[in-house]
């Protein structure tokens, strides 16, 4: 019986101390969870020759970068600075119908560090697999006018990891 008048007191307590961090703001659920917050997600517009970073940073399963902006043909730079602390990349597709497949076949690819190469028609440049701490490069010519979405396909983060690249 002592156990049990134990146990409920505790979880009222702690029942009590959270929603009291709740009124007072100091919960973390609505805070980005990692060792620094990530700015709210941004447009950029690259020009030819440019060098573009794009972060990503603690726990956030997101890119800092969400929407590319460039004109069809010419080249940039995307210089991605791991600043999480999990793997990731970043992978170009060619349609937004192209992220699924890409994504769920990146789970297989571990030899290619989830790149799916049996899906190479469907992308057009990726990064390699950037552990944490580290940045990778990437060139890229800039296709035809449309939308491309770019996605991290480290198993799991295709579906949160996401932007797109708008050529004009």
């Amino acid at each position: 019986m002592k156990q049990k008048i134990w146990v409920y007191s505790l979880s009222l307590i702690t029942l009590t101390l959270f929603t009291w961090s709740m009124v007072r703001g100091e919960s973390d659920l609505h805070r980005h969870v990692g060792s620094e917050e990530l700015a709210p997600p941004k447009s950029v517009t690259v020009a030819d020759g440019d060098t573009l970073t794009i972060r990503s940073v603690g726990a956030d399963l997101s890119y800092d970068i969400t929407e590319i902006n460039a004109k069809a043909g010419t080249q940039f730079t995307l210089e991605y600075a791991n600043e999480s602390n999990m793997p990731h990349n970043v992978v170009f597709v060619n349609s937004e119908a192209d992220i699924n497949p890409v994504g769920i076949a990146a789970l297989q690819a571990l030899e290619t560090e989830y790149i799916p190469m049996n899906m190479e028609e469907s992308m057009f440049g990726w990064t390699e697999l950037a552990r944490p701490g580290e940045t990778v490069y990437l060139t890229i010519t800039v296709p035809e006018p449309g939308t491309y979405p770019y996605i991290c396909t480290y198993p799991g983060h295709f579906t949160m990891m996401q932007g797109r690249l708008h050529s004009k």
